[in-house]
């Protein structure tokens, strides 16, 4: 389990062994963390405009790369590929940056991509060719990787800031959702296609992530409930019980 604290992160591992605590960042900023998909890895991207990573095993966490943000801008999200041989990070500064970590030589920041305005939430394409991203402006931005032959795109439609992104496993829709109270499901082999755009929620939406056979999308949001909108029609499954904001 992963805990961020003000500057650092500690690493709870399972009972019987102690805790680890991951400094390297100003104390009182606060801290994005992203595991790799086999657990082997951990990225910290902090407020400081720093990011770290850290090497987990049976023993303490091992530092194995530091990075530091040319504009010292605060990271707001940040992601494995499926690969696990790269990261994405998106930043206050409006940047979505790949970060590559090179055996032979030091990691570097490779820019995909500008937002007018903070880019705070970003994913990786199942498949890893293309990222995501969204923020402040209300686009969505799909950027292809290198010499992906993945389609890039530019969504417009949101209201305000964007503020979840989920992607489905076969790379053929995306979600979004944000404080405009709307869902929105994008064709990717289409992206200039109108989505399908679902309403309901009384307040911004927080979060977001589409069920694995891509029946249904689920939703938490700032008026206290969750929601399960099926996405071949019909009426969402409302869950109520929270007395305030749901935000996961």
């Amino acid at each position: 389990m992963f805990r961020p604290l003000a500057g650092a992160a500690r690493v709870r591992p399972p009972a019987g062994r102690p805790s680890s605590r991951l400094g390297g960042h100003r104390e009182a900023g606060s801290l994005v963390l992203a595991p790799s998909r086999d657990g082997r890895r951990l990225l910290t991207a902090g407020s400081d405009g720093r990011l770290r990573v850290w090497a987990l095993g049976p023993e303490e966490p091992v530092p194995e790369a530091s990075i530091q943000g040319e504009r010292g801008a605060a990271f707001l999200d940040a992601r494995w590929s499926p690969t696990g041989d790269a990261a994405a990070v998106a930043g206050e500064d409006g940047r979505v940056q790949l970060v590559r970590l090179d055996p032979a030589g030091p990691p570097s920041l490779v820019e995909l991509v500008a937002h007018a305005g903070p880019a705070r939430v970003l994913q990786f394409m199942a498949d890893g060719t293309a990222v995501a991203s969204a923020g402040d402006d209300g686009r969505i931005e799909v950027t292809p990787i290198g010499e992906s032959r993945a389609r890039k795109a530019s969504l417009a439609g949101h209201v305000g800031p964007v503020r979840a992104l989920d992607v489905a496993r076969d790379g053929g829709r995306l979600a979004s959702a944000g404080d405009d109270g709307t869902l929105r499901i994008w064709s990717l082999a289409a992206p200039e296609s109108p989505p399908l755009e679902l309403r309901g929620h009384d307040g911004a939406i927080s979060q977001v992530q589409l069920r694995p056979d891509g029946r249904a999308a689920l939703t938490a949001a700032a008026d206290g409930t969750a929601r399960e909108w099926p996405l071949d029609g019909g009426e969402p499954l409302v869950l109520r019980g929270h007395g305030d904001a749901v935000w996961v």
